[in-house]
């Protein structure tokens, strides 16, 4: 549940940096997100963001189905 806070910046070629907006995110909210969009390619790893992660913050999280169709290389 912790916030976490990201800024990115470029060293231009003129000796200039240049600094990105701060970016906010917590990572239960990322382990959520690749969750459900299964960007995962290995079920061990779909596991683990819910046991480890998604579960253990909030017990009500639901458990989701390992689409096996997205580690089939056609």
């Amino acid at each position: 549940t912790t916030s976490y806070y990201v800024r990115a910046y470029a060293k231009l070629s003129d000796g200039t940096i240049a600094y990105s907006d701060v970016k906010t995110f917590k990572i239960f909210d990322v382990a959520d997100y690749i969750y459900q969009n299964q960007l995962v390619s290995k079920k061990s790893t779909y596991d683990y963001l819910y046991s480890k992660i998604l579960f253990y913050v909030d017990p009500s999280y639901k458990e989701g189905d390992f689409d096996w169709g997205n580690v089939i290389i056609k």
